[in-house]
């Protein structure tokens, strides 16, 4: 199964999503590099936003899933599926931006997860801003033709958070977005791989846009 089918039937059967038009900004092109975007409001609780990235003639793909909640004190959730070659690598990160720090028990779910792919070699990426806010938890491997196991894997990552979701009563959404408008801030100033490489094809302006309002939701 692909990852934007994965996550879009997964979510759809928990919440009512709207995609939103996002007009010329849904496909972005420039320097042999394709990207895709889909908005989404996750109604009256948070934002989704799926971006698909193809490069090298086809060659190497990547999949962008962005979570966000502001009706429910849970962390930002990141995806990033990245396929060269035969050549795979899965990131699935939790970022605080909590109100109130999250329940440990929460956390030690996604740790056993993690733990049950102990034998796929960790992906090292480089130390950015945002590690100290990375839970240790997160999700960071990579491999040849593991593109099955790790759909796999993201689906429990993904149905153990929305588990948690559905358990955790609603929270404050202003003292909630501003936590997520902090971090996406920081993003687009301070960067990151993805942005960086955004600003260098298209520019601040397309990059900001596409960084506060597609992929956060911010209005």
């Amino acid at each position: 199964m692909e990852i934007k089918n994965l996550v879009l039937d997964t979510l759809n059967k928990n919440f009512k999503l709207n995609k939103l038009d996002i007009k010329k900004d849904s496909v972005l092109k420039k320097k042999g590099m394709k990207f895709y975007i889909d908005s989404y409001e996750i109604e009256g609780i948070g934002h989704l936003c799926i971006l698909n990235m193809k490069a090298m003639l086809g060659l190497m793909k990547m999949d962008t899933i962005i979570l966000t909640f502001n009706k429910k004190d849970v962390p930002l959730f990141n995806v990033d599926y990245i396929k060269a070659f035969n050549n795979n690598v899965l990131l699935v990160e939790l970022y605080d931006d909590m109100i109130n720090p999250y329940k440990v028990e929460y956390l030690n779910e996604f740790q056993k997860i993690k733990d049950s792919d102990n034998d796929i070699n960790d992906f090292k990426s480089e130390s950015n801003w945002y590690d100290s806010i990375l839970y240790k938890e997160s999700y960071h491997k990579k491999g040849k033709k593991l593109k099955n196991r790790f759909v796999t894997t993201l689906d429990k990552y993904l149905n153990t958070f929305i588990n948690q979701i559905n358990n955790i009563e609603d929270c404050n959404y202003d003292f909630k977005y501003n936590k997520v408008e902090e971090f996406a801030n920081k993003l687009y100033t301070n960067g990151g791989p993805a942005v960086n490489k955004f600003k260098e094809l298209f520019g601040d302006e397309v990059t900001k846009k596409v960084v506060l309002n597609h992929m956060y939701g911010l209005k």
